[in-house]
């Protein structure tokens, strides 16, 4: 509805045909709206800045795991990491995986410590 209006005179015109206690209502509504807006205007800025991509835009492209490029959408999770030039993300089959190549490798030593 809010794109329905082209300027802000529209929009004071059915302000005004509201009750007073509609108004108000509107007015809290509008003011939380607003107060909306700006943080996430904000939120988007200390995303950016961090390197973290704003996951809620369409103009991002689905997450794919920096190991075995599966998308975020085929797997259960994505854990993001720091990267050198944007962000690094390792799905949860490919945690698993270095989880048992670890434990084999922990395993091995110990055998050959002899415990």
């Amino acid at each position: 509805m809010a794109n329905d209006y082209k300027d802000s005179n529209g929009i004071k015109r059915d302000y005004l045909k509201l009750s007073p206690e509609n108004q108000h209502k509107a007015y809290q509504y509008m003011k939380n709206l607003l107060r909306l807006q700006r943080m996430e205007s904000a939120m988007k800025e200390e995303l950016k800045l961090a390197g973290i991509p704003d996951i809620a835009s369409d103009e991002i492209e689905d997450i794919v795991c920096s190991f075995c490029h599966k998308p975020q959408s085929k797997v259960f999770r994505m854990i993001a990491g720091p990267g050198l030039s944007e962000p690094a993300y390792i799905c949860d089959e490919c945690v698993k995986i270095c989880d048992e190549v670890l434990a084999d490798e922990v395993s091995a030593a110990n055998i050959e410590e002899g415990q």
